[in-house]
């Protein structure tokens, strides 16, 4: 394939939303493009500045806070695409977009138990405190924090 056809692919997407470096190197290749190739596409795009890669990740940092993640969480899954952020710039997201972290989780414990019934049996309630325990985990939050959050909403609604 051409240089050329390999930098007009990339101005398309780029066209419709940005991309980080990474993601545009992983889709030249699954297109065949060499290593070399692809370097020197990306390289041309940063010259021109068509490769925004901190609006990129403004972007994908706004979508996982939107889903209820944790900023330990938004960072690991990141790095899973190379691009490396800091707390802060979570945080000023989060500010940008008028997110509160501890309203978050309270947000996903109440969206969560919303048409769930608490159970008067205790191993029943047990086990429903469990199920929203490990969701909550797999969203990044801390686990004692959850769990303080998880007892103090239970009291409440009994």
């Amino acid at each position: 394939m051409q240089k050329s056809n390999a930098f007009d692919y990339c101005v398309k997407l780029l066209t419709k939303r940005d991309y980080s470096r990474f993601k545009l190197k992983q889709k030249l290749i699954q297109r065949d493009h060499s290593e070399d190739e692809v370097e020197e596409v990306i390289e041309r795009l940063q010259k021109l500045n068509y490769l925004r890669e901190e609006n990129y990740a403004r972007m994908r940092i706004k979508n996982l806070l939107l889903s209820g993640y944790s900023n330990q969480f938004i960072q690991s899954k990141l790095e899973l695409e190379e691009l490396f952020v800091s707390e802060q710039l979570i945080d000023t997201v989060r500010q940008d977009n008028g997110l509160v972290q501890e309203s978050a989780l309270d947000q996903l414990i109440d969206k969560k138990m919303r048409s769930k019934q608490i159970p008067d049996d205790a191993d029943a309630k047990l086990k429903l405190k469990n199920k929203l325990l490990s969701f909550l985990a797999s969203k990044g939050y801390d686990f004692d924090e959850i769990q303080d959050r998880v007892d103090s909403w239970f009291n409440r609604n009994e």
